[in-house]
């Protein structure tokens, strides 16, 4: 389990990626912040900067999960499609 990261979080993301056919690995890979009831997951480009966040390069967020209770909710944002979808075998 990715550190820091609750496992009800991680087994919505499976989920999500396996409905979607979208690349969990790659996924994991990617920057994340997260708050009380809030999971951003975000595509950073080394080509825009070298630090992310720390030089305010821009990281457009992909996914979005949102707590209710005690279960998340996933959306996604327009770039879901371009930087997660797997690549052909």
């Amino acid at each position: 389990m990715a550190k820091g990261i609750d496992q009800t979080v991680i087994d919505a993301l499976k989920e999500y990626c396996n409905e979607r056919h979208y690349d969990y690995d790659k996924l994991m890979a990617m920057p994340k912040s997260y708050g009380e009831g809030v999971f951003l997951i975000y595509h950073f480009d080394p080509k825009r900067g070298e630090n992310g966040l720390y030089d305010e390069t821009p990281m457009p967020v992909v996914l979005r999960l949102t707590r209710r209770d005690s279960e998340w909710t996933v959306s996604e944002t327009e770039y879901a499609r371009m930087y997660l979808v797997r690549q052909a075998e």
